[in-house]
């Protein structure tokens, strides 16, 4: 006998298994908005816009006084103000230095005396005279920290600035003012008759004689450059001498070409081509 109230249960299970419709009906003639976000393609990326990168201002301050053209040579203390290592340009095109950059200084052998002087012969008329200016040499400033505070109590100097490297001019070439004594290196050896007969008395009554001398800076700088030194020495104590710095110039490479030239004029010929590289 079937079961009259099959089909009513049937009929209930299959309409719980419809899911109805809850979409909201739109009204004849409505077309669905199109999305504006860019849509993935299959297997593509969006492409993310690069972002601009912020470089930070530099803090670019200007050399003012005798700061301004560096190198700059300081009589008063004789001493090179070399270079500062951080240097910019202002919005005008002049240049300056980045705060707190430090600074470097030169100094020149024998300007603090204790100079070795050596000869040949008698003492009375030595056949060879010699002045040793090895950069072991003592320079004017011995103390880098005493070298500093005095520099900035003569120059305006940016407070936050140090004096990082004091190093010493190193001489490649000499001349004795008014003889045919020249030589390459750092020993000066005066050997002429007339530069003997002259130069030695002189030296004996503590009078200065004149000399250049010329080289570069005894370091690793960012621009090297070629100096001619104009001095004197004079006797200093019994046996010793010191180097009296009057003048420092920087050359250009048309000076420095005619100082090679002198030095080609040697006999027997040095190696100046080496020597005077710019």
């Amino acid at each position: 006998m079937l079961n009259k109230g099959l089909p009513v249960l049937l009929a209930i299970s299959l309409g719980a298994c419809v899911t109805p419709n809850l979409e909201p009906q739109m009204p004849e003639g409505y077309e669905k908005p199109v999305s504006k976000t860019p849509q993935k393609q299959p297997g593509a990326e969006l492409e993310a816009e690069p972002m601009a990168q912020q470089v930070p201002a530099v803090d670019c301050h200007p050399l003012t006084g005798p700061l301004a053209d560096l190198p700059a040579f300081v009589a008063e203390k004789s001493v090179m103000i070399g270079e500062f290592l951080k240097t910019c340009n202002m919005p005008d095109g002049t240049p300056g230095y980045v705060k707190g950059s430090p600074w470097t200084a030169m100094g020149f052998p024998c300007s603090g005396g204790r100079g070795v002087v050596d000869w040949k012969g008698s003492a009375y008329m030595p056949k060879l005279i010699i002045f040793n200016f090895k950069n072991s040499c003592p320079m004017r400033y011995t103390d880098q920290r005493q070298l500093e505070e005095d520099l900035k109590q003569l120059i305006e100097f940016p407070e936050e600035s140090r004096l990082i490297a004091y190093y010493p001019f190193s001489v490649v070439y000499w001349e004795v003012v008014g003889f045919r004594d020249a030589d390459v290196g750092f020993r000066m050896e005066l050997f002429s008759g007339p530069a003997r007969k002259e130069v030695w008395p002189r030296f004996q009554a503590y009078k200065p004689i004149p000399v250049k001398l010329f080289g570069r800076e005894n370091a690793l700088v960012k621009t090297e450059h070629f100096y001619e030194v104009d001095g004197s020495i004079t006797k200093d104590g019994e046996e010793d001498f010191i180097f009296k710095v009057e003048r420092v110039k920087v050359l250009s490479e048309e000076e420095v070409e005619n100082v090679k030239r002198r030095c080609e004029g040697l006999k027997p010929r040095r190696n100046c081509q080496q020597l005077f590289r710019t």
